[in-house]
């Protein structure tokens, strides 16, 4: 986290869109699915899901 937090600009390991077509990136962090966006101008990074990965999710990250 505290990588994300100094290089928003990092790729996740998976990328997305979010409910208004804004691209966003999703990084698994240990059991657990990020999903944000950077937002430059305010020098933000917006986490808008956290999803804990279970059974078949969990293995995906292999």
């Amino acid at each position: 986290m505290e990588s994300l937090a100094e290089y928003p600009n990092t790729l996740g390991g998976y990328q997305g869109h979010d409910d208004v077509g804004r691209p966003v990136q999703i990084k698994i962090v240990g059991d657990y699915a990020l999903t944000y966006w950077a937002d430059h101008p305010v020098k933000e990074v917006k986490v808008t899901r956290i999803e804990k990965l279970t059974g078949i999710d969990s293995a995906r990250r292999f």
